[in-house]
Order: C-alpha cells, then structure tokens, then sequence
C-alpha cells in the first residue's frame, strides 16, 4: 500500500514541479516587463506517430504495426481481439457471429485509447473492407481523434480527404479533432482556417468548446489578429 501510495503522489508531485517551474518563468518575464508566452508541451515521441514511422521498422526488424500485434503489447487489446475472433469462429457452442460497423468502431476506439493506432488504420483500410463494411462517420471521427492526440496533422489530412472522397457525411465531431490536432501542434492560424474552410465547403462547425479553445490559445500565444479572424469571419 506504501508503495502503490508512493506512485500516486509521483505524478502529482512531477505536475507540480512543472506548475512551479512556469510560474517561475512567468514572473521572471513580468518583472522584465516581457509579454508572457504560451508555454506548450513537449511532443509525443516519434515512435508514437505515425507519419514519423511510416515504411520504418522497429528495432531494425518488425514494422509498428508488427508490433502492435503483439500479445505483450497491451495485453487489455489483446483481450479484446482474441474475443472477436472467439465470436466469429462461433466458440463456447454458439454459431458464428459477423460484426457489423458499431463493433468495429468500438474497436477503432479501444485501439487509439491504447495507443495502438496502426492497428486502428488496419481496420479501417483493411479489415473492414474484406468483411465488406464500408467505415462510416464515427469510423473516421474515432481515428482522427486518437492522430490528435499525438499531433499527426499528415496522416489526419490524408483520412480526411479518404473521407471526403468516399462521400462519408462530416459533422461537427469532424472538425472537433482536426482542430485540435493542428493547436497540440502549436498551428493556430491552420485551425482557423480550417474551420472557415470546412464552414464554406460544407457548413459544419466544431463545438462551442472547440470555439473557446481556439481563441483561448490565440490569445494565450499573443496571436490577437488571428482570434479577431476567427470571431469576424
């Protein structure tokens, strides 16, 4: 119990750390009279995203994706797939069971929550178009929210074009992942532009959250011309 209470305080206490250390920072440029700057995270590492990776190979012999199949790489998403297949082999005396788009886009998410994002690329560029699902909106919504996360703003723009191109309906839980993936990059001007493009191509807007988050971060960052463009356009 000491123990388990010890790793708990752990990142609380590195949190804390990293809280002090930007207030010391900030105060420093306030007695210099310096405007303050928005101070961001460092980046996911590259092994983690998968435009940094792509055709590259892990450890000079298996590709991520390779590796993310392994039973030792989450051993919760192994779980989750050794149970898929058990349905639709039709074990425990049931008969065989097919899946359709929902349990897939439950997968699509259980993948990017685990990080497992190449795994999530396959089933939808592979997996459900042999079984012969077409990958519908939330498909889409899910996977760009797990790219996000880590920033991909590449492989982000190549699914959203898949989707458009595709003819797959975007709604405002669309544009909500976009835009975020381009501000964890720092791309706040993209952002905006993004959101004024998709508006006048398709008239679909992020929610309000994803409004206040951008002029948060433009005013943060000092960028006062491009949180008047957002709000004027």
């Amino acid at each position: 119990q000491q123990q388990q209470q010890q790793q708990q305080q752990q990142p609380n206490e590195d949190q804390e750390n990293v809280y002090n250390t930007n207030q010391q920072q900030q105060q420093k440029q306030r007695k210099a009279g310096e405007n303050l700057t928005i101070l961001w995270n460092q980046p996911p590492r590259d092994h983690k995203v998968p435009s940094q990776i792509k055709g590259k190979t892990w450890a000079g012999m298996q590709s991520k994706l390779e590796v993310e199949r392994s039973p030792y790489f989450s051993v919760p998403l192994s779980a989750a797939f050794a149970f898929v297949d058990s349905l639709q082999q039709g074990a425990c005396g049931h008969a065989p069971l097919q899946l359709d788009v929902r349990s897939y886009n439950i997968l699509i998410k259980v993948c990017c929550v685990r990080g497992s994002l190449w795994r999530a690329m396959e089933i939808v560029d592979t997996i459900m178009p042999e079984k012969g699902i077409e990958p519908d909106t939330v498909s889409y919504n899910t996977l760009l929210e797990g790219l996000a996360r880590v920033g991909d703003v590449e492989t982000m723009h190549q699914y959203f074009l898949q989707m458009t191109n595709q003819g797959t309906p975007i709604d405002l839980y669309t544009v909500q992942p976009l835009v975020a993936g381009l501000l964890n990059v720092g791309s706040v001007g993209t952002a905006v532009t993004l959101v004024q493009d998709i508006f006048n191509q398709y008239v679909v807007l992020p929610p309000s959250t994803t409004h206040l988050k951008i002029l948060e971060i433009a005013l943060a960052s000092g960028l006062k011309y491009e949180a008047d463009r957002y709000v004027f356009f």
